[in-house]
């Protein structure tokens, strides 16, 4: 149970370590996102991405995005909502995407029919329930919403969506930017997702310092990485809490697994050190009493890793759906080998040297022993 805890454990610390990466990077889009400040005195276009293509980066995508800055309107009901305005095809190629948050095929493929078609729009799975529409439909869209270039245009839809990576307030509704620029003159940015070419954490580093060093060196720019994202995450109490407890009771399941094959061989030596006296007394050679000792424990120790290390699996499987709201996506389920490696070692270990130690106290015991446990 001891090794199956272990198992357990190392199997939810990898899983939960991928998941929160792969959260991370989902928050804030790709490798990196530049947001101009609000009060910069510069104003950023979408051209301005050029900027922002210093050594190292691959991709950068403008983004126009906002909270609440369209009204969707359907024959039958209309709503307010986050309309996020990007070239597709780049955008498809520098967002960490999940097929499966798409309705009508592959993120590629959904992105590709909104890129194909300039006046398209996709809306989330949700939005176009409570506006009542499918794909094919048109719908009115009130751009620039509350501004002094608010204008209402005829939009087709033409895909569905469950969320989008990027957008930690949720976007409702994706549209071709260069659609949007057509129609909105005063067109800005709200931020730039970056992608860097190696992914790597050490190259993000030197993209994020030459980034501050270049364009954001005036200080107008927020840089935020998918490190910076996962480290705000682990600052909270809670995923302290779990990532920091999960390490410990690993470290103190080993500990016990150590403590409880001591426990056996020793246990072992002291219900049958009679019968060991009485194997030496016939002759029988120190070492093949050690032999003896150590394939009787080891033997033991190898079946209770194999039993638990599968038990261990299942559980760690379980942990993970149980905990599977401390997610922002699906948590793969991750099984590294390094790490059982370690747990059977320490238990192979911990039987080689109690086994060595319990047959040097067999081998000092005189034949008066015998007499003892009269």
């Amino acid at each position: 149970m001891i090794v199956a805890l272990a198992t357990s454990l190392a199997v939810f610390i990898a899983s939960y370590d991928n998941a929160k990466a792969s959260d991370a990077q989902y928050i804030v889009g790709s490798d990196l996102r530049i947001t101009p400040s609000p009060t910069s005195e510069r104003v950023y276009v979408s051209s301005d991405a050029s900027e922002f293509m210093v050594e190292g980066v691959d991709s950068v995508v403008p983004v126009v995005y906002g909270v609440h800055n369209v009204v969707l309107r359907s024959n039958r009901t209309s709503d307010v909502a986050n309309l996020a305005a990007l070239t597709a095809t780049t955008y498809a190629q520098v967002a960490p995407f999940d097929d499966g948050h798409f309705l009508n095929g592959s993120a590629d493929r959904s992105l590709s029919i909104l890129a194909n078609q300039p006046d398209g729009i996709m809306l989330s799975n949700s939005m176009a329930s409570f506006l009542q529409v499918g794909e094919g439909d048109m719908l009115r869209v009130l751009l620039a919403r509350a501004t002094s270039e608010q204008i209402e245009v005829e939009m087709e839809l033409v895909g569905l969506f469950e969320r989008l990576p990027g957008f930690p307030d949720g976007a409702d509704a994706l549209m071709n930017i260069k659609h949007h620029e057509s129609i909105i003159a005063s067109t800005v940015p709200a931020f730039f997702l970056v992608q860097t070419g190696d992914r790597s954490d050490t190259a993000l580093e030197q993209v994020t310092t030459a980034l501050q060093n270049g364009p954001g060196a005036a200080g107008t720019l927020q840089i935020d990485t998918r490190l910076t994202a996962l480290a705000k995450d682990q600052s909270s109490l809670a995923a302290l809490n779990i990532s920091g407890l999960l390490k410990i009771d690993s470290a103190y399941a080993l500990a016990m697994g150590t403590v409880t094959i001591a426990i056996f061989v020793f246990g072992l030596l002291l219900q049958r050190r009679r019968e060991y006296v009485t194997l030496r007394a016939q002759g029988m050679h120190p070492g093949a009493i050690r032999i003896f000792i150590g394939v009787e424990a080891g033997t033991t120790a190898i079946a209770g890793c194999s039993v638990g290390v599968l038990v261990g699996l299942a559980m760690g499987y379980y942990l993970i759906n149980v905990l599977r709201p401390l997610f922002v996506l699906d948590p793969l389920y991750v099984i590294r080998l390094q790490s059982l490696s370690t747990i059977i070692v320490s238990v192979l270990a911990a039987t080689l040297v109690t086994s060595v130690a319990a047959s040097a106290l067999v081998n000092r015991l005189s034949a008066t022993e015998l007499l003892r446990d009269e």
